[in-house]
């Protein structure tokens, strides 16, 4: 019977730390420039941060997490948090240029 509890606890322990969300370290760049004043949403937890004047930020996370990452005149990213970025600790985030052409 106390096997059978401390089994329970050990699952019960396991699955709380499975959904505790991770603090991520990132960095947001352009033409490998680093990027400020990024927005980067967690669109689950409707939490987000802003990236520093080196393009740095925090941001916490978990499994299957969606980012909205946004700033003007770079095209939105949208990133599906998964295992592997959980295991690295880290996110690079490449920003695109949004060119508009006019007629």
């Amino acid at each position: 019977m106390i096997k059978s509890c401390q089994i329970l606890i050990l699952v019960c322990t396991l699955s709380v730390l499975a959904q505790e969300r991770l603090k991520v370290k990132g960095i947001v760049v352009h033409d490998s420039i680093p990027l400020a004043n990024v927005h980067i949403y967690n669109k689950t937890t409707f939490k987000g941060v802003i990236s520093d004047s080196k393009g740095t930020f925090e941001i916490r996370i978990k499994l299957d997490d969606v980012l909205y990452i946004s700033a003007m005149p770079y095209r939105n990213v949208i990133i599906k948090i998964d295992a592997k970025i959980l295991e690295k600790k880290q996110l690079l985030i490449n920003m695109q240029q949004n060119i508009n052409v006019l007629n």
